[in-house]
């Protein structure tokens, strides 16, 4: 399974990332790339510098699409909405974490 987080490498999420990783997952992170060292070399990196900058994160997806996407540092109604519209037609399911 293709899978993107958004984030990946928070309390929460980290745990979820080691999983998918042993279980041999085709994880992908998209995230600033601050604190991805523990998984360097056993995910894809997607890094933006702004997560929040539609553009640069359209710019930084590309034509990519996955079977499912999971947003883990969304935090207001327009984060939501931006993830609606990136990722609309390029995903099989969106999941939102509080």
């Amino acid at each position: 399974m293709k899978v993107l987080f958004i984030g990946g490498t928070g309390t929460i999420s980290s745990a979820i990332s080691r999983s998918l990783i042993e279980k041999g997952e085709d994880l992908y992170l998209l995230n600033r790339g601050n604190r991805n060292g523990e998984f360097a070399g056993k995910v894809k990196e997607i890094i933006v510098k702004d997560v929040n900058d539609e553009e640069e994160l359209k710019a930084a997806i590309g034509d990519q699409t996955f079977d499912v996407v999971c947003d883990f540092i969304g935090f207001t109604k327009n984060q939501l909405e931006r993830d609606y519209r990136i990722f609309k037609g390029k995903t099989k399911q969106f999941m939102y974490t509080l």
